[in-house]
């Protein structure tokens, strides 16, 4: 699946707090499934996006966590002959609306 926007929910088990993250890929939702997992695995890689800071601080403090994923939307990336990127504009709304 293609052009969707997802949203992470990673769950603190300390205090069963929840973080909400929003994101997009054009690609499709398993290969960047994958590079989050690898942004979580690899210490090199800790500061690539907010989920993965957020998932390393936890790992730093020994804090026992979940991450659980859902695609909340589909939507077309950008267009040349539109000139938009309804893809972008979709994640926004996710984001403004804090799902």
């Amino acid at each position: 699946m293609t052009g969707v926007i997802y949203q992470a929910i990673v769950t603190r088990h300390d205090n069963m707090n929840e973080e909400s993250y929003v994101g997009l890929t054009e690609n499709t939702f398993k290969s960047r499934y994958a590079g989050h997992m690898s942004n979580f695995k690899l210490e090199k890689h800790r500061n690539a996006t907010t989920l993965s800071e957020y998932v390393w601080k936890l790992k730093d403090q020994n804090v026992q966590h979940s991450v659980k994923w859902k695609i909340i939307s589909k939507a077309k990336p950008y267009s040349t002959s539109s000139k938009l990127c309804r893809l972008c504009l979709e994640e926004k709304y996710f984001i403004i609306k804090h799902v």
